[in-house]
């Protein structure tokens, strides 16, 4: 048992992740850090920014990073998407603004805005708070129930025992 999700990931040949004292995964390390269920598995697994979008003519709309396969999701239904920071390359685009950048060790930690939500990512140079950068997410996203959606089903199926 640990609260360090890099510690779980890295001596678990299985991992459960826990919330509010309620498993919510449970899997092999690399199918839990790469496959969240939801945004909170996601952010106690590792760091990572996570999009948010909703399901439109069956796929996951995340604002200028494209639309993706939403099997099982229902239409209408807000999702989530959780990128973590080696999947972002910065560009010469203009889909991000840069609202912090800080000095850590070796490179710089940048926090970026976009249409969908905050990411972070790494680079080897400073970039000016309120500056604009393109993103690019060099994996395709992957829809998860919203964090909110899971509250409310949580909260539906408590309901249910009484």
């Amino acid at each position: 048992v640990t609260h360090d999700g890099a510690d779980a990931l890295a001596t678990g040949d299985i991992v459960a992740v826990m919330y509010n004292g309620r498993i919510i995964q449970t899997g092999s390390p690399r199918e839990v850090y790469e496959r969240p269920v939801n945004s909170v598995a996601a952010e106690l697994t590792g760091e990572c920014g996570v999009l948010r979008g909703a399901v439109r003519n069956g796929k996951a709309e995340f604002a200028s990073f494209g639309k993706f396969p939403a099997d099982g999701f229902e239409e209408g239904e807000l999702v989530e998407a959780a990128v973590r920071p080696a999947r972002i390359v910065l560009t010469k685009g203009e889909n991000a603004t840069v609202a912090d950048c800080v000095l850590s060790g070796e490179r710089y930690r940048i926090t970026l805005n976009t249409a969908c939500g905050t990411l972070t990512a790494y680079g080897s140079e400073p970039l000016a708070a309120g500056s604009t950068t393109g993103v690019k997410i060099t994996e395709q996203l992957r829809p998860m129930h919203a964090a909110e959606n899971e509250q409310t089903r949580q909260n539906n199926f408590q309901g249910q025992d009484k």
